[in-house]
């Protein structure tokens, strides 16, 4: 396995009101992914359907709200922080000893995310 160089940014997002679930959470951010081409361009966003979003760059993002059918969702995207990918590759070579638990989260949030928007019910 190659590990790509660089960043992944994390952002922390809420979205109101927070009791859906995860599949529906999903189809809100790709709503706004769609509708805010503006804000996020040709950049692909994965999500973990609950608070957790992943990009390979930074996004001039604020608030924003997302009209989806007759209910009205609130997306608070806020940046939380830079997930390095090179401390991953240096644990996976055992040039460090330290397990970047942000690198692998962030991994895991990328391997699913079509998964999920695929298959899940």
């Amino acid at each position: 396995i190659t590990m790509p160089r660089g960043f992944i940014h994390h952002y922390s997002v809420s979205i109101t009101p927070d009791k859906c679930p995860r599949k529906v959470n999903r189809e809100i951010i790709e709503t706004m992914v769609h509708s805010y081409s503006k804000i996020f361009g040709s950049k692909k966003p994965v999500f973990d359907g609950r608070s957790n979003l992943y990009t390979r760059d930074p996004l001039p993002l604020g608030n924003d709200s997302v009209e989806l059918e007759d209910r009205v969702f609130r997306v608070s995207v806020k940046w939380n922080a830079q997930v390095s990918l090179y401390a991953l590759e240096e644990a996976l070579e055992g040039r460090s000893r330290q397990i970047p638990f942000d690198a692998i989260q962030a991994l895991d949030v990328v391997m699913r995310h079509l998964p999920s928007m695929t298959y899940t019910p």
